[in-house]
């Protein structure tokens, strides 16, 4: 391995030609754990660690402190086009609006360019966002750069729709990037899901229920026809109340006021759950963040699941099927993740909440990569864990008493002349000059 004085960056690239290094038990069929690596420089490195990473410089911090406010800032600006009187028009607002598609193209090129993986570049949903903010410079060049009026028609409307309702929001939509947190409202919508089948299902019956008692005991002058009653029902369960539909028969009161006490009944459920959602997921929100952000990170510089059996192996420096903090450490430092060690440390106790010390591959994935765990290894996450701990303290025992063992036998204390067993058992790797 690369000493510590190489920079990070160039050690990167180094794991590709040691990966060969790592196993014989494969037929040679060894994952190229560095496929976008090869002839990267350190200069885009740096630029796409100060695009992505917040914390690896001062000058960083400030670029991702502006981009929010300049995204801010053209929303805002995009919207004033409609306001009357108009405070900036003509070609000063077209040449204000071009030069800001421009920085956002310029962005996007630039993390192109600097991309560690660019055959993943697209499959993240911040970079296609990212495209799409910088799209309508395209539509600006050919409507020559003049914002088409309200009440246009055919080609124009629909390119003043673009430019002054779309772009807003997808322009605001790149502020996501900068939200860490953002996946923790993902979870919870995702937690909540499990049980909006039957909570449509429920409010489906309620609402046609109520509506056929109401266009039943309604005179037809007040409400003329079904889908009129279930409007009602809907502004009423929702205590919306427009007022454009009111009961006038003393029936009709009657049943709106049942409707308005099974209503109050009814939301406590959907507003219970996705509550308690949130709070589950909340409470984990240090461990989520910590994972979320090292996935995408693993994406990013192209590493997969697969991988990861043969990059445990190579920071395996005992060959002893596992690694330990200090190797762990290691191996996210030189993989460039990302994460501050204390951050690393955070992480390491998260893939071993017990305290044993040491983790391996599987429970890496099975923790980061659930849904790969059961292609890699053929087992179920939930099933297999407890056998697989056991697996790996018996290991674990075994190393410690060997190692005794082999102390008490040495009075010199000189362990170099000892093979260790397990390495007898296993072929010999060929190593690279």
């Amino acid at each position: 391995a690369q000493g510590p004085e190489e920079p990070v960056f160039e050690r990167r690239t180094t794991i590709k030609h040691m990966s060969s290094d790592i196993s014989c038990a494969k037929d040679g069929d060894i994952p190229a754990l560095s496929r976008a690596y090869t002839h990267r420089s350190e200069l885009r490195g740096k630029v796409w660690t100060f695009l992505e990473d917040p914390e690896s410089g001062p000058w960083a911090r400030r670029y991702t402190c502006a981009m929010p406010w300049l995204v801010v800032f053209s929303v805002l600006f995009t919207m004033l086009q409609t306001a009357e009187p108009n405070p900036l028009s003509g070609l000063a607002a077209a040449a204000v609006e071009t030069a800001i598609d421009s920085l956002f193209l310029l962005e996007v090129l630039t993390m192109f360019v600097a991309s560690p993986a660019r055959s993943r570049f697209f499959k993240s949903m911040f970079n296609v966002i990212d495209v799409l903010a910088c799209l309508p410079l395209v539509l600006r060049v050919a409507i020559s750069f003049n914002l088409p009026r309200p009440g246009s028609t055919g080609s124009l409307w629909l390119a003043h729709w673009v430019l002054v309702c779309a772009v807003p929001v997808v322009r605001l939509l790149k502020t996501l990037r900068r939200f860490e947190k953002f996946p923790l409202l993902v979870m919870s919508i995702k937690l909540a899901a499990e049980a909006l089948p039957i909570l449509l299902y429920t409010l489906v019956v309620l609402t046609l229920t109520f509506a056929a008692a109401i266009y039943a005991v309604e005179p037809r002058d007040n409400v003329p026809s079904v889908p009129t009653a279930v409007w009602l029902v809907l502004v009423t369960t929702t205590t919306v109340g427009y007022g454009d539909v009111t009961p006038q028969s003393p029936a009709g009161s009657v049943i709106v006021g049942c409707l308005v006490v099974m209503s109050v009944l009814y939301m406590a459920m959907p507003l219970g759950i996705v509550g308690e959602a949130f709070n589950k997921v909340w409470r984990d929100r240090d461990r989520i963040v910590l994972l979320e952000r090292t996935r995408l990170r693993l994406n990013q510089w192209g590493f997969a699941p697969k991988d990861i059996p043969a990059i445990f192996q190579y920071f395996d420096t005992h060959d002893n099927g596992y690694v330990d903090l200090i190797e762990f450490t290691r191996m996210m430092s030189e993989m460039g993740i990302g994460l501050s060690e204390d951050r690393i440390h955070q992480l390491f106790e998260v893939f071993d909440p017990d305290g044993h010390g040491y983790i391996d591959d599987k429970v890496f994935v099975r923790v980061l990569f659930p849904d790969a765990f059961y292609r890699l290894y053929g087992m179920r996450p939930s099933i297999e864990r407890t056998s697989m701990w056991k697996e790996i303290e018996h290991d674990y025992q075994s190393e410690a008493r060997k190692s005794r063992a082999w102390r008490s036998m040495d009075s010199n204390e000189d362990l170099d002349e000892l093979a260790s067993p397990r390495c007898t058992t296993k072929p010999a790797c060929p190593r690279k000059s």
